[in-house]
């Protein structure tokens, strides 16, 4: 296998673990909120804190490729969303509820534009359009996934935290 080829394959992965963390946060949220962790207004405040985080993410992968290689910062991106999806996961108090949040906002905002420069630079022209379909897919597929995980994980404890540590640990 070609460098290339590593390194498309891990962008897609990248692309996977954005929308199953992207995901998660909208299953587990109504137990959160009937736990009574956060009420509805703070539970909505949570979600938009999480879009704060990746803009961003989006706005400062700009600055921060200026200076680095893209499948670096997509590996760091990889690192700031599972240790979101961790510390979500170790707390019920809300000040950190929402620093993790915004973590994997920042995670997910630079997996978004890292993988897709990553992806257009590693592709040659003839398969560009194929692989950055595939990199969709991949999102797609992790958004799809992440209900039917946090399902499987809830069947087996009602704790909405194990969800999370569990998807930090795979992820």
């Amino acid at each position: 296998m070609s460098k290339k080829t590593a390194v498309i394959l891990a962008a897609f992965l990248a692309f996977w673990i954005f929308g199953f963390t992207d995901t998660l946060k909208g299953t587990v949220l109504p137990l959160i909120l009937k736990e009574g962790t956060l009420s509805y207004s703070l539970g909505g405040a949570l979600l938009g804190f999480t879009y704060l985080g990746y803009f961003s993410g989006t706005m400062g992968s700009v600055f921060i490729l200026k200076y680095s290689f893209a499948p670096y910062l997509l590996f760091f991106a990889v690192l700031f969303s599972c240790l979101g999806a961790f510390l979500f996961g170790s707390s019920a108090q809300a000040v950190f509820l929402f620093m993790a949040v915004f973590i994997i906002g920042i995670g997910s905002g630079l997996i978004d534009v890292s993988a897709n420069v990553t992806v257009k630079m590693s592709s040659s022209p003839e398969k560009l359009g194929r692989n950055m379909n595939l990199l969709a897919f991949f999102h797609g597929l992790g958004a799809i996934m992440a209900p039917a995980f946090a399902g499987v994980v809830l069947g087996k404890t009602s704790n909405w935290q194990i969800v999370y540590q569990t998807a930090a640990l795979i992820t």
